[in-house]
């Protein structure tokens, strides 16, 4: 159910709220991607080129990791990089996300990918493999700890598509409705967010442009909450 009118949230009740509205089966969306990062001689395997520090992985959105920066991911499942990539081959990729939790408790990963792929917990490897197929799930049972889970998944690319899906569940497969993914590396705080006008008089959007998948836009409602609504219609 939506939000009582006037009721305080958090940003994290928000996502929450969001999610549940997607039916997304605790699919994670938003990450934060590091690539292509190339794999200079390792063209038959390579998903062993380490091009970060993966057992400490920790980035903020922005940070610089050799000649690349963490910049936000955001799609539907399955992700597909190929394209963000331009169609290069030979190089892995890292994708990164907080995972809040009021508490420890036992949890299940689910993840998909066409390609081979490694996935770390709190800095502990938990999968190495190839490709499962698009609607293939593997599953891994997990213990999130109170506070501040750190997940990051790595996948090379050998050629054609390159898509990957992870998914997080309760232990019996259902989404949870107490945790919180979010590439920020501290926990959403509260925001008072009321289904209302602003009290902004006129059109404050300055100016707009939409270009594939980014829409920019410049307005003058600095600080306010702003709702944008796109319709797609097919050529």
């Amino acid at each position: 159910a939506p939000p009582a009118a006037g009721e305080p949230l958090t940003e994290a009740e928000f996502r929450r709220h969001l999610a549940a509205r997607r039916d997304t089966q605790g699919a994670i969306l938003e990450w934060l991607n590091l690539g292509p990062c190339p794999c200079p001689g390792m063209e038959g395997n390579p998903i062993e080129f380490q091009a970060i520090d993966e057992s400490g992985a920790d980035p903020l959105e922005g940070q610089t990791e050799g000649n690349r920066n963490w910049q936000t991911l955001f799609s539907p499942v399955p992700h597909a990089l190929e394209k963000r990539f331009c169609h290069s081959t030979n190089y892995v990729a890292y994708n990164y996300i907080n995972i809040f939790s009021p508490a420890d408790q036992d949890a299940i990963l689910w993840y998909a990918n066409d390609e081979p792929v490694k996935i770390w917990l709190n800095g502990t490897i938990l999968a190495s493999r190839g490709g499962t197929g698009f609607s293939t799930y593997k599953e891994l049972p997990v213990r999130l700890r109170k506070g501040r889970n750190r997940l990051l998944h790595k996948i090379a690319q050998t050629g054609g598509g390159c898509h990957f899906v992870v998914r997080l569940t309760d232990s019996g497969g259902n989404p949870f409705s107490n945790v919180t993914c979010t590439t920020g590396n501290v926990e959403p705080p509260l925001i008072a967010i009321t289904p209302h006008s602003t009290g902004i008089k006129g059109n404050p959007v300055i100016e707009e442009s939409v270009d594939h998948d980014p829409i920019r836009f410049l307005t003058s409602a600095i600080g306010k909450p702003h709702l944008v609504k796109v319709s797609w219609f097919p050529n």
